[in-house]
Parts: C-alpha cells; structure tokens; sequence
C-alpha cells in the first residue's frame, strides 16, 4: 500500500529539485542509543542494527519505501486569504492569523525558494500539508556511507560547481562543504564518514 510522508528540504534544494537536477536526497541513520550501531549493507535498502544484547534485527528506511511518496516542506508564510472566508467579496491586502481549517485553499501561499526577501518566513517543519506544492515519489533505496557518494551522485543531489578564486570547486568539494554545514552540529561531520539513507526519486507534480 503506498503511503505519504513528509520531509524537509532547504530553499537551494527546493530550486534545485524544481529545475529537475536535484533526483538525490541522503539523511543519516538514526540510531536509537549509544549501543546501537549499523551493520554492512551490501546496497541493500535497509540497514541492519545492534541492539545493547547484541541481536541484529532489519531496520527499514523511515521515510518509506520504493512507490512511497514524499511530500516536501520549505520555508514558507500565509502571504493572503481571501475575505469571503468569511463575509466579504474582496481580498485582504495581507494576513497573519491562523488559516481556518475548513477553508485552506482560500490561502495564498509564498515560498522563500521563490522570493528569498522581505517578510518573516515559517520555518518548514511547520508547514502543513494542504501549502506543499511539491510531491515526490520514491524510484530507490539503497544504504552506504556518505564518503561512497560519486561525482555523478553529487550532481544528482543538486548540486552545482562552485567558482572561487582558483577556479571550478569540484561537485563533491561543495557537497561535502553543504553537508558539514547542516549537520557538523550533530556530530556528522563529512569525516565522520556517517551511514546514510540514499533515496533517489522523481517529481509527480
């Protein structure tokens, strides 16, 4: 049965997925405790983990499985709603109350991966499901640690050449600098060398 869940993305990769160059998504292995670890995979799409006794047991994607969809959550903000929500016939200049429940689709939407400036944005973890304008659908799973990330697979993950000074900064450079940069808080540095859930997809709308 094909489920839906959702999952975050920041504005770069929202564009980078609208534009059709993003087709790769990795996130860590969360691991339940200190005495858990991850077992060699074989490009399986599932990992194996350790409990503290020592038993092994399959340990399925959390974001689903092949078929599965994904709907994405961006920063966003309520730009407009319209006011015959309630009694009128005309459009509210702007609004910032909650959006009755009833009546979402009367709500005008911005996205900050489309107009980076300006108002305050709602951060993406908050974003309902009626304001997601993208959904994706799972074509593959596969497990592997972040450092086995190809070229060609950090090109996928949307990522583009950077220019500095020297010259053309190599796909995988800047991967491995975005990476650190989200995640070099929780102790996943790109050195680290973290196990990593590989899902590819495509875009359904």
């Amino acid at each position: 049965m094909q489920r839906e869940r959702p999952i975050l993305f920041s504005g770069p990769m929202v564009r980078a997925i609208i534009e059709g160059r993003k087709t790769q998504t990795r996130r860590p292995i969360k691991v339940d405790d200190v005495y858990t670890t991850v077992d060699d995979t074989d490009g399986k799409p599932f990992a194996w983990q350790s409990d503290e006794c020592g038993d092994w047991y399959e340990m399925p994607c959390p974001f689903g499985k092949p078929g599965d969809l994904l709907w994405v959550r961006e920063t966003w903000q309520i730009f407009r709603v319209h006011e015959d929500t309630w009694n009128g016939g005309y459009e509210a200049d702007f609004w910032d109350g909650p959006i009755p429940r009833e009546r979402p689709n009367h709500a005008w939407i911005t996205y900050a991966a489309d107009d980076p400036g300006g108002r305050p944005w709602r951060p993406s973890i908050h974003m309902p499901r009626w304001a997601s304008r993208i959904t994706l659908r799972i074509t593959g799973i596969r497990v592997e640690r972040l450092c086995e990330i190809s070229v060609d697979d950090a090109w996928a993950e949307g990522i583009e050449a950077a220019i500095d000074h020297d010259g053309p900064v190599c796909y995988l450079a800047e991967f491995q600098r975005l990476w650190d940069a989200m995640h070099s808080k929780r102790g996943l540095r790109w050195n680290a060398n973290p196990w990593v859930w590989v899902m590819e997809f495509e875009t359904c709308n």
